[in-house]
């Protein structure tokens, strides 16, 4: 994915876009060892979570493959990904070991966001039952990545074991 970064900084024409050619170059320097997905603003998104886990002691594996975004629809994306890339970083916390698995697929016009991290056994993940009951940050977020995924005619799958979960969102990207 670095490549599809230097292509396109070698193909940039003008000063301006020079200008912009060293910072993804910069970027691209910064970011090497950790596996990309192809689109800046995601890169950077996994970038900066994937040094906050490690700050906490979290072991992070990135398995993510070239991506098409519509640019459209970015800030949704990069809106869920965060989010799920924040609610494994907090339940992974919290548990005696600590991991977390990012893998991204795309076929046709599917894209597939994935985490699995580690948890506590106590920990139940799902989105709730009841409007009465009180809404907790995590289901805050879990309820956002579902209405986005909504809205981008997504589905949104949630697996809770004892020590381990998983939240997948299915994307539209047509």
């Amino acid at each position: 994915v670095k490549t599809d970064i230097m292509d396109y900084v070698n193909n940039s024409v003008g000063h301006h876009e020079r200008s912009y050619s060293q910072e993804i170059q910069s970027l691209a320097a910064e970011m090497s060892g950790v596996a990309l997905t192809g689109n800046i603003v995601i890169d950077a998104l996994i970038k900066e979570n994937f040094d906050k886990a490690k700050e906490a002691g979290i072991r992070y594996e990135l398995v993510p493959g070239n991506v098409s975004i519509d640019e459209d629809k970015l800030l949704n994306y990069a809106t869920i990904l965060e989010n799920l890339l924040i609610l494994a970083k907090d339940y992974a916390e919290a548990a005696r070991d600590k991991w977390v698995y990012l893998s991204f697929r795309q076929n046709g016009e599917m894209i597939l966001m994935k985490t699995e991290f580690s948890k506590e056994k106590k920990e139940k993940l799902s989105l709730g039952t009841s409007i009465l009951q009180r809404q907790s940050e995590n289901m805050q977020r879990l309820k956002l990545i579902k209405s986005l995924s909504e809205v981008m005619c997504g589905t949104v799958s949630i697996t809770s074991k004892d020590d381990e979960g998983s939240i997948g969102v299915l994307l539209n990207n047509s």
